[in-house]
């Protein structure tokens, strides 16, 4: 059985949506990573400490994360690795499939990260610099990272397609860009 709709989170014109949930090292609380959908603000976060019963005001995040669609998961190393299709129009990655890695801390400080890394370069024909990024992501027992998204691969497609960039943490240490 389901309980009713409760909202959570509601900031006047920022039309919150597609939120990200993502546990704490330790597991004692819950980030909610947002996208604002109005574009004024930047991507939201919340926390909980009881496990969602409760949320924290939303906040803004740094601009490294501003985005839609984040999807968030732990590397091997502790660090979280968060992909999403980068909306800061001031950004050389604006329209395209982006990762950001970083700790649970820059989180909760809303720090910039560690680094932003462009995994995928999407061939946006005018008006459609924001067709992209649906993104699926997966890390793998060995440390391998599979992250999925559609956009268009090159310039000559018509259409958008599923890809996928697939690397090892080392690989993003050495400064690795899928295109």
């Amino acid at each position: 059985t389901w309980s009713g709709t409760e909202i959570v989170a509601d900031i006047p014109g920022a039309k919150l949506c597609e939120p990200w949930i993502i546990s704490s090292p330790d597991g004692s609380e819950l980030a909610c990573l947002m996208r604002a959908n109005n574009r004024e603000f930047s991507s939201m976060i919340m926390f909980s400490e009881d496990g969602g019963v409760t949320w924290s005001e939303p906040l803004e995040l740094p601009e490294t994360l501003k985005g839609d669609r984040h999807i968030a998961r732990y590397l091997s190393d502790g660090r979280i690795l968060a992909v999403f299709r980068d909306v800061n129009t001031t950004g050389p990655t604006y329209g395209h499939f982006v990762g950001w890695v970083g700790t649970w801390d820059d989180l909760k400080t809303r720090s910039p990260g560690q680094y932003r890394l462009k995994l995928m370069h999407h061939f946006a024909t005018q008006g459609k610099q924001l067709d992209c990024g649906y993104p699926g992501l997966e890390v793998f027992a060995d440390g391998a990272v599979l992250a999925t998204t559609y956009l268009r691969y090159k310039p000559q497609d018509q259409c958008n397609s599923v890809v996928c960039a697939r690397f090892k943490r080392s690989e993003i240490e050495q400064g690795m860009t899928a295109e």
